[in-house]
């Protein structure tokens, strides 16, 4: 088994490393690649451009991304996860490569097991797992399989358009500044009692190359933020980070949450 306890690095990797492609959403509710592959910077200049062209077979976004909506159930309590991006609370999410255009959940998983890292007192590292078997390790880490990932609904408070997968339940926005289409998929988690919920930050680097380095680096500091839920399942104002075991309280004054909240 592997055992985090000090700050380190993960992973480094060129961003080069990366490619996607633009995404159609046709009027049946349909995901297509559209066009030639894009960079990592490329796919970056035509979100900050935010234009979504209309073509004959649909809407035509920037970039197709992924979010999940992860509740954890600790103690009897439950509470939305999110990871700090800057000043920005946001889902667990990432951009989905080219090889996963036609199966969008696997960066979902991806994304799940690179940010969210459970951690033990001892440092040992609890992996997530579906249908019995762990998620592969994007750091070539060994965990403990442990946590069961479930299928969940929607929280009552979420407005999203549906969207047609037969793997999970799924729905999907527009995220209009940066033209990219967001699929969203709900899960529950039950943790363990005595449990730290860490997050692993992404940092872009600039390097001599010009393309830049995408580098995962771990904090002991740094940890998810829960968004308490009630028994309705609607937020109670309260934010926490779950520390050996414990809820404490998260001061959230000086961060913003994302557009998934803004518009709900």
């Amino acid at each position: 088994m592997s055992y985090l306890h000090a700050r380190q690095e993960l992973r480094r990797e060129a961003a080069d490393h990366f490619q996607t492609r633009q995404v159609v959403l046709t009027p049946s509710g349909e995901i297509k690649p559209f066009g030639d592959p894009l960079s990592f910077l490329e796919m970056q200049t035509l979100r900050k451009q935010g234009s979504i062209q209309q073509v004959s077979e649909g809407q035509l976004f920037a970039n197709l991304g992924v979010s999940l909506q992860l509740v954890v159930e600790h103690k009897g309590r439950k509470a939305l996860v999110l990871v700090q991006q800057g000043s920005t609370l946001k889902l667990v999410s990432g951009y989905v490569p080219e090889e996963n255009l036609h199966q969008p959940l696997q960066t979902a998983w991806a994304e799940l097991m690179e940010e969210v890292l459970p951690i033990a007192q001892d440092g040992l590292i609890y992996g997530f797992v579906r249908e019995g078997k762990l998620l592969p390790d994007p750091y070539c880490l060994e965990r403990e399989s442990t946590l069961a990932i479930c299928p969940s609904a929607f929280l009552p408070w979420v407005t999203l358009r549906s969207f047609q997968s037969e793997s999970w339940p799924a729905g999907y926005y527009v995220h209009e500044p940066t033209a990219s289409l967001q699929l969203v998929y709900p899960i529950t988690v039950e943790l363990p009692d005595m449990i730290n919920l860490r997050h692993a930050e992404d940092i872009f680097e600039h390097s001599t190359s010009g393309q830049g380095e995408l580098v995962s680096r771990y904090d002991p500091n740094c940890f998810c933020v829960l968004m308490e839920l009630d028994s309705q399942s609607s937020p109670t104002g309260h934010f926490y980070q779950l520390v050996e075991g414990e809820w404490e309280q998260k001061d959230v004054s000086a961060l913003t949450l994302s557009e998934f909240f803004t518009r709900t």
